[in-house]
């Protein structure tokens, strides 16, 4: 093969291997954008509600008692304890004020008609403080497992954000919950919540390498040595 057919292949192979990265991913879910008490539990794979256990970031989920709360723009699903807690609305959450139980929204994939997707998904977003009288910690638990858990610095509303960028896997059922933890004491503990989840794709270096080396395990020891000779050329 001449040097010339041979970059011509190896640069195929690469254009084909990238095509289409730049659009390649989809947005799954948006905390914000999704929010909704007016459609119920589970609409746009989103559920409300709490872990069954003081500052805790992982545990029993659960909804019971949760109900819409509140007018649009101002409106929340609300858990039931004191004080109008715990409480999750569009842009944030407040732990419970008197069982201190974590409040938490849940992603469930497949639910509801949400996307049958099995791979890598990226989390991206932060936490940030809406109240500077409140001590609290934002986490993320993905299937039981706490995979992000990080103090909220007090200085809001809005406070300095606190960001998560997480890559992990997951199939349909897979749980990926977004929470607040009092630690300790709830009073002024409203944290705002903005994250996304993507379906996740292979960076394009990766796919170049893997290209490279598919087109020169195709030609042979000779020609592997030759198409890196001219490509480093």
């Amino acid at each position: 093969m001449t040097r010339s057919c041979c970059l011509f292949a190896a640069s195929t192979a690469i254009a084909l291997a990238t095509a289409g990265v730049a659009h390649a991913q989809v947005v799954l879910a948006d905390t914000q954008a999704d929010f909704s008490t007016t459609n119920g539990q589970g609409y746009r794979g989103f559920q409300y509600g709490v872990y069954t256990a003081p500052d805790v970031t992982s545990g029993t989920f659960s909804t019971q008692n949760f109900v819409p709360a509140g007018t649009a723009p101002n409106d929340y699903w609300y858990g039931g304890d004191s004080f109008n807690t715990p409480a999750l609305w569009a842009v944030g959450q407040h732990p419970a004020f008197s069982t201190l139980f974590p409040a938490v929204r849940r992603y469930t994939l497949a639910m509801n008609g949400e996307p049958n997707y099995s791979g890598l998904v990226r989390i991206q977003g932060s936490f940030f403080d809406l109240d500077p009288g409140g001590d609290t910690s934002g986490f993320v638990t993905v299937n039981g497992v706490n995979v992000f858990n990080a103090p909220v610095p007090n200085g809001g509303p809005p406070g300095p954000p606190v960001p998560f960028d997480l890559l992990v896997a997951v199939t349909p059922g897979s749980t990926i919950d977004f929470g607040v933890t009092a630690n300790g004491s709830a009073p002024g503990d409203s944290t705002g919540i903005t994250a996304t989840i993507t379906t996740a794709v292979p960076e394009p270096c990766s796919l170049i390498l893997t290209a490279i080396g598919g087109l020169a395990a195709a030609f042979g020891r000779h020609g592997r040595w030759q198409l890196q000779r001219w490509l480093l050329a």
